[in-house]
């Protein structure tokens, strides 16, 4: 065998070396994604299933000194103050445009907390179109505890001088009704449905918005390992017919 095909050969099993190298480094590196995916799959619906849970458990009775998890059911007792009503753009479960009522409610403890009151038709906007859903003593109510919500990119900032909201940011809704942000809950009490309720804001609009697609994930990862192995043998395989051609 000459210099150069000494220099050839020698080339080639470097190259050999180096592209399994990196075959075996895109297999695990594919299949430690796939893992990944399948640990995420389950942790989320360890989340989802304590969240329904929670959501079907029986209420908690408000403690403004508490900390609950997020999708607690609460219970809790106090006056409107719906004067200072606060109005957010929002899509019913129908599809249909209107707006979610937020408005404080105080308790006889001095606490305060917003409360999610649920959905109005643009028609019933007005408070005097809907007179008998303002009711002026102390209510017993029951709901969902909800973060705050974050703006996203494409979501219009809210216009607070006309109150209109695209988003409830707690912070500025705080701020709204002129209270110290730490005289206030912080989170927002989202109220359920109630059958005796006629008149609008209509409560039960609570969503988990919270997808769990980490199964099509990590099968999609671990396809691609797959098909990567099928790859590689089928040029491992046309690769040494031809070596045996010559």
């Amino acid at each position: 065998m000459n210099k150069a095909s000494e220099a050839r050969t020698s080339g080639a099993k470097t190259s050999g070396i180096f592209g399994t190298v990196i075959v075996l480094a895109a297999f695990v590196a594919l299949l430690a994604l796939g893992t990944w995916q399948v640990q995420r799959m389950v942790w989320k619906t360890d989340m989802l299933t304590a969240i329904h849970t929670g959501m079907a458990a029986e209420p908690t009775v408000f403690d403004n000194s508490a900390t609950y998890d997020e999708y607690t059911r609460i219970m809790v007792e106090g006056r409107f103050d719906h004067a200072k009503e606060m109005y957010v753009y929002a899509i019913n479960k129908n599809g249909l445009p209107g707006f979610y009522i937020y408005v404080p409610l105080h308790t006889d403890n001095n606490e305060t907390i917003i409360i999610n009151r649920g959905f109005v038709a643009p028609d019933f906007l007005d408070q005097a179109t809907r007179a008998e859903g303002l009711p002026s003593g102390n209510v017993s109510l029951t709901g969902m505890l909800r973060n705050g919500a974050v703006k996203k990119y494409f979501i219009p900032e809210n216009d607070i001088t006309a109150n209109r909201w695209f988003f409830a940011d707690l912070a500025a809704m705080v701020d709204n009704i002129g209270q110290d942000r730490d005289t206030v809950y912080p989170m927002i009490l989202e109220l359920e449905a109630d059958s005796a309720v006629t008149v609008p804001p209509y409560g039960g609009v609570t969503r988990v918005n919270i997808p769990n697609n980490h199964l099509g994930y990590a099968i999609t990862w671990y396809g691609l390992a797959l098909a990567l192995l099928v790859v590689v043998f089928i040029y491992r395989k046309k690769t040494n017919r031809k070596q045996e051609e010559i």
